[in-house]
C-alpha cells in the first residue's frame, strides 16, 4: 500500500488546520513548507514533532544558541571549522567539546523546534507538502512535542507579535533609553534581555538589535513592547522606507534584462535588476526563482572575483566614522565583524542571513571604499 501524501497552499488548508490534522490523525512523517525564499520542515512521529529543520540561516542550531547565550560567535566560528573537517553533527561537536551540556542543547532543540513552527504563522503564502511515512534514518536529538500543545503556544506567540508591531512603527524604529532607571536585574546583565538593553542607545534600530544578537523579531520586540509599556524606553520614528512601485510590465522588462545579465556573465547586475523587480512584485514566483538563480551564479562569481573564502576584509576607515553612512542593518553587522583577522569564511559563519546577500553586501562595502580584501597567496 503506497503512503498517502498531502500537498497544497497555506491560503487554501491554513497552518492551523494542517497541524490539528497531523495531531488528530497521529500522523508520522515529513511536513516541508516552502515560502518565498526558504524551507521549513518538521518531521513527526505518531502526531508528535520529532525534529526540525530550516534553510533560513537565522533558524540554524549556532545562531540559537548564540541567541540564547549558550555559546559565542568565535565557538560557531570553531564548530563550523571542525565541522567542515570532520562532517559530525554541529550539536554533537560543541557538546563534545565542552561550549554546551546535552541538557542545555537538548533544552534549545525543543525551543528551536517550537519557533520554527511559530515562524510558520506569519507565512501568508506558501506551499506544504507532508510525506507519509518518511523520516529521516537521523536525527541529532529526538525531541517529542505534542502538536496540540505548540499550536496553542504558537497562536499566543501569534497574537503577542501583533502587539508588538502595533506598538513600533517598524523594525527600522530606533529605540533609546528615557532617564527612569531599570531594575536591578536588567543592569549589567549578559543574558539575551542584557545584550539588548546594551544596544538600545537611540542609534540602533530594532532591526539592527535583531540581527547583532541573532534574535527573531519576536524575541526582541517582546521585551521592548515590555519596557515600552512601562517606560524605560522611548521609540522614534522609523528610517524612511523607499518604495518601489512599477507596473508589471516594467517588471517583466527588468526579467529579460537580468536573464541577458546572467548569460553575459554580468551575475551582480542581474542580481540587482531582479531585486528591483521583486520590490514591486514580491508575489511573483517567476521572480522568485531567477532571483535565486542569479545569487548563486553571483557566488562563483564573487569567489573569482576576489571575495574568497580565504580572504580577509580590512577596515579602509574607522569604525567609528561609518555611523555617519547610509548602511543597511546586514551591511552594519557585516563590518563589527570586519577585524583584520578573520576571512570571509569566517565571518559568513556567523551571520544569520544567506551566504549570497552576505557576500552582495560585501561587495557593495568594498566598491564604496569601506573595507579592503586581502589575499592570501
Amino acid at each position: 500500500m503506497q503512503p498517502v501524501s498531502l500537498a497544497g497552499t497555506l491560503d487554501s488548508m491554513p497552518l492551523t488546520d494542517l497541524l490539528q490534522w497531523l495531531d488528530s490523525g497521529r500522523k508520522t512523517g515529513t511536513l516541508q513548507v516552502s515560502g518565498e525564499r526558504y524551507i521549513k520542515t518538521l518531521v513527526t512521529r505518531e502526531g508528535r514533532v520529532i525534529g526540525s529543520a530550516s534553510t533560513d540561516p537565522s533558524d540554524h542550531l549556532g545562531h540559537f544558541l548564540l541567541r540564547l547565550g549558550h555559546i559565542s560567535e568565535d565557538d560557531i566560528k570553531r564548530a563550523m571549522e571542525a565541522q567542515q573537517a570532520t562532517r559530525v553533527m554541529l550539536g554533537k561537536i560543541l557538546v563534545d567539546s565542552g561550549v554546551i551540556s546535552e541538557p542545555d542543547l537538548q533544552a534549545a532543540l525543543i525551543q528551536k523546534a517550537e519557533e520554527t513552527i511559530f515562524s510558520l504563522f506569519l507565512w501568508e503564502n506558501g506551499r506544504f507538502e507532508f510525506r507519509d511515512g518518511q523520516v529521516p534514518d537521523q536525527i541529532q536529538v529526538p525531541l517529542s512535542l505534542k502538536i496540540s500543545e505548540v499550536l496553542l503556544k504558537g497562536l499566543t506567540w501569534y497574537d503577542e507579535l501583533k502587539k508588538v508591531r502595533l506598538a513600533f512603527a517598524s523594525t527600522s524604529s530606533v529605540v533609546a533609553r528615557t532617564a527612569k532607571t531599570l531594575p536591578p536585574a536588567f543592569r549589567g546583565a549578559t543574558s539575551l534581555p542584557g545584550r539588548i538593553l546594551e544596544l538600545v542607545d537611540g542609534k540602533h534600530s530594532i532591526a539592527d538589535i535583531c540581527l547583532e544578537v541573532h534574535a527573531s523579531e519576536f524575541a526582541v520586540g517582546k521585551l521592548l513592547h515590555l519596557l515600552l509599556q512601562e517606560g524605560f524606553i522611548a521609540v522614534g520614528k522609523p528610517a524612511p522606507v523607499k518604495k518601489i512601485v512599477k507596473p508589471q510590465v516594467q517588471v517583466a522588462l527588468l526579467l529579460d534584462e537580468a536573464r541577458s545579465l546572467l548569460r553575459a556573465g554580468e551575475a551582480h547586475a542581474a542580481v540587482m535588476s531582479l531585486e528591483e523587480a521583486r520590490r514591486a512584485a514580491p508575489e511573483n514566483s517567476e521572480l522568485g526563482a531567477a532571483l535565486e538563480e542569479a545569487r548563486a551564479a553571483f557566488v562563483h562569481q564573487a569567489c573569482r572575483d576576489g571575495l574568497r573564502p580565504d580572504a580577509v576584509p580590512a577596515l579602509l576607515k574607522p569604525l567609528e566614522s561609518l555611523v555617519s553612512e547610509d548602511l543597511t542593518p546586514e551591511e552594519m553587522f557585516l563590518l563589527t565583524r570586519v577585524n583584520g583577522t578573520w576571512d570571509l569564511r569566517s565571518i559568513l559563519s556567523v551571520c544569520p542571513f544567506p551566504e549570497p546577500d552576505a557576500l552582495l553586501h560585501m561587495k557593495k562595502l568594498k566598491d564604496r571604499g569601506l573595507i579592503g580584501i586581502q589575499v592570501a597567496v
